[in-house]
């Protein structure tokens, strides 16, 4: 993948295995913990803006001609709000501070998997937030995201 850094230019961006760990455990601290605050702190509007974005990612995953670029960013978008629903500015702010990083790791975790089932599988998560289940959520959301050795074995085969 290749970027624009700004005021130096474009440049490929890589992730090793070092960045890769790192990564997995920074999305379990944030995701998991943003998802049991977004529990004590969504309003209505939250819930139904969250069930908006996931009906949306599973009515994209139900298509035909699914496009891997458009189910990643999706995909991203759902845990997005769900940081931005927890309220907190320091999580908002580093999660925006390592979207880029955190897009490539979604789509490694996307490069072999079947691809119509990536909304349904973050079921768990957007219904224990709407319904208030903060432990649920938080097992929900860790368990959603690929573990760090299955992500190495990936990233083994794929390029960025």
């Amino acid at each position: 993948m290749v970027i624009q850094k700004p005021y130096v230019g474009w440049h490929v961006f890589t992730l090793d295995n070092d960045e890769l760990w790192e990564l997995y455990h920074l999305r379990v601290a944030i995701e998991s913990q943003a998802a049991v605050m977004a529990v004590e702190k969504a309003t209505q509007e939250d819930k139904e803006d969250l069930r908006r974005i996931y009906d949306d990612f599973c009515l994209l995953c139900s298509t035909d001609t699914l496009d891997m670029m458009a189910v990643c960013e999706k995909d991203f978008e759902l845990h997005k709000k769900i940081v931005e629903i927890s309220k907190s500015p320091k999580f908002i702010k580093n999660y925006e501070q390592i979207a880029n990083q955190l897009r490539s790791y979604i789509k490694l975790t996307h490069h072999d998997y079947d691809l119509s089932q990536s909304g349904v599988s973050h079921f768990g998560i957007v219904d224990a937030i709407i319904d208030g289940d903060a432990n649920r959520a938080w097992s929900e959301s860790k368990q959603n995201i690929t573990v760090f050795t299955e992500l190495c074995h990936n990233h083994a085969t794929v390029e960025l």
